[in-house]
């Protein structure tokens, strides 16, 4: 009887290992877009700013709701050419593709120069004014 508890306890610990694993794995966009894209290498910018390219099966609609729901950003904002998610140290632009989606992942510094032509001279304003900050009473807008 109690070889079997000792058995049960190694099982559920050996369990709770892999799962703690798993969990970590995707713990940031970039472990995420790893694990449900397809990596395609580093791009630049005609300013040198650097971005790694994933390509995924899903629309850019899709698969920005999905890595959102996994990754809450600080930021978001949705337009005609894609989909551009500020998080903490890294920056998302999730494009159109011939199928699925084109997805830009960019470290903040590089971000803001690379997302510039879709996301405006600051993020959440475009550089003719208009707010992408969403949502509320009071329209968005520091």
């Amino acid at each position: 009887m109690k070889r079997s508890w000792i058995g049960l306890i190694a099982a559920g610990v050996g369990v709770l290992v892999i799962g703690c694993g798993v969990a970590a794995g995707s713990g940031s966009p970039r472990a995420w877009l790893q694990d449900n894209c397809r990596a395609t290498g580093p791009t630049r910018d005609a300013n040198g700013n650097r971005a790694d390219s994933f390509t995924c099966p899903q629309t850019p609609t899709r698969t920005a709701a999905a890595l959102a729901d996994a990754h809450p950003p600080a930021d978001r904002q949705s337009g005609g050419t894609g989909h551009f998610l500020r998080y903490s140290s890294t920056m998302v632009g999730v494009l159109g593709a011939q199928q699925g989606s084109r997805v830009l992942l960019a470290r903040e510094r590089d971000g803001y120069g690379y997302f510039f032509p879709y996301v405006g001279g600051f993020w959440g304003s475009t550089s003719t004014g208009g707010s992408f900050r969403g949502g509320g009473p009071s329209g968005g807008g520091k």
